[in-house]
């Protein structure tokens, strides 16, 4: 669906019928040729690459739970579905309860990786501020985040913190239109980061505050 930027004429041509993108110029048999037309994103879930197979899709009981009873979704209803690694499905709700959702895929498409990779280099924070790291890291467009131990940084996180961060990487792009999460790389000091840096010939640039 799309709506005028300028009113509320709304529009019933599909999303496929016009070019890609969140703004996009109308197509000749818009109704609304006169104006640029906005495209309202459709609801995006998750789901593991083993959850789709040819055109049938399913989603889990957490993603399903969120799309019936916070969303109020059902049958019927478009989505896309995201597999983590940058593939993007379109697909219609067949069935959905709280434990399982039914879907058939009627189109796929796979972003392509940008040739310019950026990668944050931070030192091991205390609590949650890590989380809201990766969060932000994500909606901004970072490509990696090398966490790094310094003389004063927080000790490492408990064994399961990655997956976890991973997860709120994952959340975060249904929000901000990502098809991938920041990756995560390993625990690394200072000193050897800055070695592989040098190594490389990468540019990087430090910030302290």
């Amino acid at each position: 669906r799309y709506i005028s930027v300028t009113g509320v004429q709304t529009c019933a041509l599909p999303i496929s019928s016009c070019a890609g993108g969140e703004i996009n110029p109308p197509q000749a048999d818009c109704p609304l040729s006169s104006v640029l037309c906005l495209r309202i994103s459709m609801r995006r879930f998750l789901v593991a690459p083993g959850q789709i197979s040819d055109n049938r899709a399913f989603l889990a009981a957490d993603e399903a739970r969120h799309a019936l009873q916070i969303l109020r979704l059902g049958p019927g209803e478009r989505v896309e579905l995201l597999d983590g690694n940058g593939a993007i499905y379109e697909a219609i709700f067949d069935s959905l309860t709280k434990s399982r959702g039914e879907l058939t895929v009627i189109a796929r498409r796979q972003e392509v990786e940008p040739i310019g990779r950026l990668t944050i280099a931070q030192a091991q924070l205390k609590g949650k501020k890590m989380e809201l790291l990766v969060q932000k890291a994500t909606e901004l467009g970072i490509d990696a985040l090398q966490p790094i131990t310094t003389a004063r940084s927080a000790p490492p996180g408990k064994e399961d913190r990655d997956e976890r961060l991973r997860k709120i990487s994952l959340q975060a792009c249904k929000q901000c239109g990502r098809s991938r999460p920041v990756t995560l790389l390993p625990l690394t000091p200072l000193a050897v980061f800055l070695k592989q840096q040098q190594a490389v010939g990468v540019p990087f640039i430090i910030f302290f505050r």
